[in-house]
């Protein structure tokens, strides 16, 4: 049994161009495929997405070291300070 493929699976309408035609995106063969005037005219896209992938990860470093420090420090103050309620007697009652 022999299927049609191409009447079960049908491209979304995005891929069609205006006169109804399917858009075939293909890859440029080699290494020259780089458009230095495409990525200058992208340039600030590039820098942005560049800038918030450095941002993000080195905030999340701070982040980390941050909490490695602040967590005991914070588990003292609570427990060791003296009117807490952590570390106020108990009365039986």
């Amino acid at each position: 049994m022999v299927v049609d493929l191409s009447t079960i699976v049908r491209p979304p309408e995005s891929c069609l161009d205006a006169s109804g035609q399917t858009r075939v995106i293909r890859s440029r063969k080699g290494w020259i495929g780089v458009d230095v005037a495409e990525l200058w005219r992208y340039r600030e896209l590039f820098l942005f997405l560049a800038w918030r992938d450095i941002l993000v990860r080195y905030k999340q470093t701070a982040l980390g070291v941050a909490w490695a420090l602040l967590q005991p420090f914070l588990t003292m103050v609570i427990f060791g300070w003296p009117g807490s309620p952590a570390t106020a007697p108990r009365m039986p009652s």
